[in-house]
């Protein structure tokens, strides 16, 4: 997948193309646009050793489901899908 991302402290944000990561029974959604908001840049600040990485930004953007989470919510007809 492609995300705006930092992979180490004190590494630039960049787009980088990162391995695709596991669900564990949440739905991945493949995003078609994104925008970098300014609480993306708060938040890089606020970085440190200590935090976790990849570190992926991106409050803002246009999304769909992917096919597995499509079924699924079809499945328990979850009030706010659509």
């Amino acid at each position: 997948m492609r995300a705006f991302a930092v992979r180490s402290f004190g590494e630039a944000p960049a787009i980088r193309d990162l391995p695709v990561p596991a669900a564990d029974g949440a739905c991945l959604l493949r995003v078609a646009y994104a925008g970098v908001n300014p609480l993306d840049n708060n938040n890089l600040a606020r970085l440190t050793a200590s935090s976790a990485y990849p570190y992926v930004r991106g409050v803002d953007s246009a999304a769909r489901p992917s096919s597995a989470c499509r079924a699924a919510r079809l499945r328990h007809d979850h009030d706010g899908y659509r």
